[in-house]
């Protein structure tokens, strides 16, 4: 499984870095640590979006933990229950 640091703050630029590391990503499982983003904008929800579909196809995991802040962001961006599956607090 291979493990990608998101950005504190998922803006427009992150994005074309984030799918960039994506596509390289191609064919493996994923696990998105999240726990530090303070904003997550519809731009980078865009990205995590189709990675999350294209993933779900291949038959790869793409896993999300995320931070409150993140969560918050995907449920008014309308992705949270298609992101975030269960979020387990420790």
């Amino acid at each position: 499984m291979k493990d990608i640091k998101l950005s504190e703050k998922m803006d427009l630029k992150y994005a074309v870095e984030l799918r960039s590391e994506l596509i390289e990503s191609k064919g493996l499982d994923v696990h998105l640590d999240g726990n530090h983003v303070s904003a997550v904008f519809a731009s980078c929800c865009q990205v995590l979006v189709a990675a999350k579909m294209e993933w779900a196809e291949r038959g790869n995991v793409l896993s999300i933990s995320p931070s409150e802040n993140m969560i918050g962001d995907l449920e008014t961006l309308g992705a949270k229950d298609l992101l975030i599956a269960e979020v387990v607090k420790l």
